[in-house]
């Protein structure tokens, strides 16, 4: 129930998404969820978001649990998420390779975003 509690508030707050002039959308995906009990919701808020060709994702972690945000071809394992290299930011065009954000939290010296 705590989880649940932790995930419909990150819910109700997380995300954003900006239009742009070009009539793109930057949208701001927040991965994962902890409240002061170490209760962690590892979801994405919001949990669905209907992306078009020419938009961003900008993955926000604000907490200290590490998460990942990988990306794998259909059939290739992947192995441990979080010992795969930080891939660059980069656009996906395609199902081929694998894309990984490397490890997002809010750990001093640490990245927290990815795009």
């Amino acid at each position: 129930a705590a989880v649940k509690a932790v995930a419909a508030a990150a819910n109700a707050d997380g995300g954003s998404v900006t239009p742009r002039p070009d009539g793109t959308k930057l949208f701001e995906v927040i991965v994962g969820a902890v409240d002061a009990s170490g209760n962690d919701a590892q979801q994405f808020f919001p949990g669905t978001a209907n992306i078009n060709a020419g938009d961003t994702v900008k993955w926000i972690s604000t907490n200290q649990t590490p998460h990942t945000v990988t990306f794998n071809p259909p059939d290739v394992l992947q192995g441990d998420p979080f010992a795969l290299p930080r891939s660059a930011d980069t656009e996906i065009t395609d199902q081929t390779e694998i894309v990984n954000s490397g490890i997002l939290w809010t750990v001093p010296g640490q990245p927290n975003s990815y795009t």
